[in-house]
């Protein structure tokens, strides 16, 4: 698991108030709250939680009178325990669980019953059985199971997804920034300037003209090609279009480079 300081809530070390030379655990912490708990209150501790001898051991008697007067108070007819919910221990960063199961078999084969009784000749196979015991260790399943918490992301990852955004957002604002800057520039200058009025409407009635005259041009071209009528007509649009044709032409004059002049 993750310590606090990788954003977990896990720890290796023992609390402040309860030190312990045996290797840390939420178990054992546990363990020792109610310990410190118990001797705090009736001087010794339960052979159960004393789990390093730090503490007196408290006897059956001692206990129970303990517990009794100091942990069990009565209060309208019911029993109220008062034992510590020990908020202090969290829960351990690395752990191994190993499971114990029992078995209902015999526990010794007949030639491990000959084998132990050729140690000791007493030893009867019917003595054996009921008085021996079997421990048997070895992996039930050849496998494990492993639990592990790790970060969704890391600290370099979030500096990193800020500063893209942070980058993307002043970005897109400056370029904003500069359009409405100009924009009212260009307003700001039409509205003061007298020059800049004249200009601008001199520049759109040379537009409209030359739109007007490109409109003139296609429907004098539509006119010459489709619609079909006397000679003289046609001749007259032809010489209108020629003219047409050589103002243009001479509108957009044609620049000799110097080195070839």
């Amino acid at each position: 698991l993750l310590p606090r300081e990788k954003w977990g809530n896990c720890t290796s070390e023992w609390p402040s108030q309860l030190k312990c030379d045996l290797p840390y655990s939420a178990v054992n912490c546990d363990s020792k709250c109610k310990a410190y708990y118990f001797y705090s209150e009736c001087g010794c501790s339960p052979f159960t939680y004393n789990i390093d001898n730090a503490y007196p051991t408290c006897s059956p008697f001692d206990t129970v009178r303990c517990i009794d007067e100091h942990i069990r108070p009565t209060s309208d007819g019911s029993d109220n325990y008062k034992i510590p919910k020990c908020k202090v221990c969290q829960v351990e960063c690395q752990s191994i669980v190993y499971h114990a199961y029992n078995s209902y078999g015999q526990g010794f084969s007949n030639s491990a019953l000959a084998w132990l009784q050729k140690k000791n000749s007493s030893w009867s196979k019917s003595h054996m059985r009921s008085n021996f015991l079997t421990i048997n260790i070895f992996f039930r399943d050849m496998s494990y199971t492993e639990y592990v918490q790790v970060q969704g992301t890391s600290l370099t990852e979030t500096l990193s997804d800020i500063g893209g955004n942070m980058g993307m957002f002043f970005g897109m604002s400056l370029i904003t920034l500069v359009e409405v800057v100009l924009y009212l520039s260009k307003v700001g200058w039409i509205t003061i300037s007298k020059k800049r009025r004249d200009y601008m409407y001199q520049k759109e009635t040379k537009e409209k003209e030359h739109e007007k005259q490109l409109e003139e041009t296609v429907s004098g071209f539509r006119l010459f090609r489709n619609h079909k009528v006397g000679t003289i007509e046609n001749g007259a649009v032809a010489a209108k279009l020629q003219a047409l044709a050589e103002e243009k032409e001479n509108s957009f004059p044609v620049r000799i480079p110097t080195f070839l002049s």
